[in-house]
């Protein structure tokens, strides 16, 4: 049985000059995901403690985001069978990022530490929100963008 961490950023992007991926949105992607690589996903890690207090000090942006991450969690209960879903929020960003660094299976929102992980991660890993890596936030851009 395969153990999949799971990093859904919050928090700082719930700044309206910024966007995050609804808590659906996230889970149905991984699923997607799961089953295009015929995972057999038995828990998720889901770290959430730098995602909701990172650079905010806003106490409404940090219950929405418990509630996203909590939303995020019976979502993918729902979607898989026989899951147990881990949340850890207690979780330092260098203990974190170790934990995905490490993990044999990766899935992550967006944002410079998630990439940062993805291209550290030697397992499996995926990102919705990260199409490729030179420039995850923007797309790819042709050769000629790049002189």
């Amino acid at each position: 049985p395969a153990a999949c961490v799971v990093h859904y950023r919050l928090g700082d992007v719930l700044d309206p000059n910024y966007q995050t991926l609804a808590p659906d949105s996230m889970a149905r992607e991984l699923y997607r995901w799961s089953i295009l690589k015929n995972f057999t996903i038995r828990e998720f890690h889901v770290l959430g403690g730098g995602n909701i207090l990172h650079n905010t000090g806003d106490q409404n942006r940090i219950t929405i985001s418990q509630r996203m991450l909590l939303h995020l969690c019976r979502t993918l209960q729902g979607l898989f069978l026989n899951v147990t879903v881990y949340v850890d929020v207690s979780g330092q960003p260098d203990e974190d990022f170790m934990k995905l660094v490490s993990a044999p299976i990766l899935f992550t929102s967006h944002g410079s530490y998630a990439t940062a992980a993805l291209l550290a991660n030697t397992g499996q890993k995926a990102s919705p929100a990260c199409s490729n890596l030179n420039f995850p936030g923007h797309g790819q851009f042709e050769a000629r963008d790049l002189a």
